[in-house]
Order: C-alpha cells, then sequence, then structure tokens
C-alpha cells in the first residue's frame, strides 16, 4: 500500500510540477499509470492464488478442486478487477475534464 501510495504522489507530483500541463506531459502520465497497471497485473495473474486463495468472494466462481484450473480462475478473476478500476479510473477522469471544459476553465 505505501508503494502505491508513492507512486501516485510521484505522478501527483511530476503533474504539478508542469510535465502534466502539456500534451506530451499528460500522455507520459497517463502511460506510467497505463504500464504500473499492468504490471500489477501481470503480477497478479501470476500470485493471484497465494494472494486471494482464503478470500471469499472467490469461492463461488472458482472451481473447489485445486489444481491449475483454480489458480487460473484466481488470475483471472484478479486481472479482471484490476482491468475494471483502471477502466472506472479512466471513466472519471474523462467525466471530470468534460465537466472541468464545460465550466470554461483552463
Amino acid at each position: 500500500m505505501g508503494c502505491c501510495m508513492s507512486c501516485c504522489g510521484m505522478v501527483c507530483k511530476v503533474g504539478c510540477c508542469g510535465a502534466g500541463k502539456t500534451k506530451t506531459g499528460s500522455k507520459l502520465i497517463y502511460l506510467l499509470i497505463m504500464f504500473l497497471v499492468v504490471l500489477l497485473g501481470i503480477l497478479i495473474r501470476v500470485y493471484s492464488a497465494d494472494i486471494f486463495g482464503g478470500l471469499f468472494s472467490f469461492d463461488g466462481i472458482c472451481p473447489d478442486e485445486g489444481g491449475e484450473g483454480r489458480d487460473l480462475c484466481f488470475g483471472m478473476m484478479g486481472v479482471y478487477r484490476v482491468s475494471w478500476a483502471l477502466f472506472t479510473f479512466f471513466i472519471v477522469m474523462a467525466v471530470c475534464t468534460f465537466a472541468w471544459r464545460v465550466r470554461g476553465c483552463s
């Protein structure tokens, strides 16, 4: 969690220091966010059976028998959740940007 907060702080600092005020700077920040989320998705895909093995929310979805099928199911569900979070982030950013422009702020 501390790593996530430090990365978010770094992105905010880069954005506030002027890199996010240009089109190229904004693209670099969004590219950094995408890179971090893809890296997180890969890590969750590989290690999700160890991390999410005891969670109740996966019991009804993933098969009960052990082995690769269950590990694969945990990995896919973890990546789906990370992808959904990224989708939600970009939708919120798009709506906020649209609302900001409609208000006439620049």
